[in-house]
């Protein structure tokens, strides 16, 4: 398996053949020193691969230059059992249309799997990978993608309507 920086750049060479797809972008990486100080040194690697990719409908991550803007969704939730706060968590874009973490302490990220309730008002915090590399790898553009978005067959068919993110990803064999 390709590791995080061999992939961005399948990932933007596949794209470039299709112009034609709009909800999907996988821009060059920020300058080092553009990341946000405080960012997490995994998110801060993944910037300066790509800076705020776009994975379809589903996923989409913070750039560098709007991160500051989108911790607000850390901040706790009053009559909430959330354990948000921004000395613990760090948002990094969105599972559409819930916002997406990183646990400060050990960078692993976290999501709400429940697609059914507002994020605000879950009951269901998970894990979703040890890390930022990892989720990558495996849940957004990797083996594990279709089942973690939870697309159904008529979204895998490109003659229909379809997840574009999902259809990148099988022409690199992902």
């Amino acid at each position: 398996m390709p590791g995080l920086e061999s992939l961005v750049g399948e990932l933007r060479t596949a794209l470039a053949a299709r112009p034609d797809f709009y909800s999907v972008s996988v821009p060059d990486g920020c300058a080092p020193d553009a990341v946000p100080p405080g960012t997490p040194a995994g998110y801060a690697r993944l910037l300066t691969l790509t800076d705020g990719p776009a994975c379809g409908t589903s996923l989409t991550f913070w750039s560098a230059a709007d991160l500051p803007g989108n911790q607000y969704y850390t901040r706790p939730i009053e009559g909430s059992d959330l354990p948000l706060d921004p000395d613990a968590y760090f948002c990094c874009g969105l599972f559409e249309p819930d916002p997406l973490f990183i646990r400060r302490s050990d960078e692993s990220v976290w999501y709400f799997p429940d697609r059914e309730v507002e994020w605000q008002n879950s009951g269901s915090f998970a894990k979703a990978a040890d890390s930022i590399e990892e989720f990558f790898l495996e849940k957004v553009a990797g083996p594990d993608y279709a089942v973690f978005v939870g697309l159904d067959e008529s979204m895998k068919d490109p003659d229909g309507l379809y997840d574009e993110w999902y259809i990148l990803l099988t022409s690199i064999g992902r």
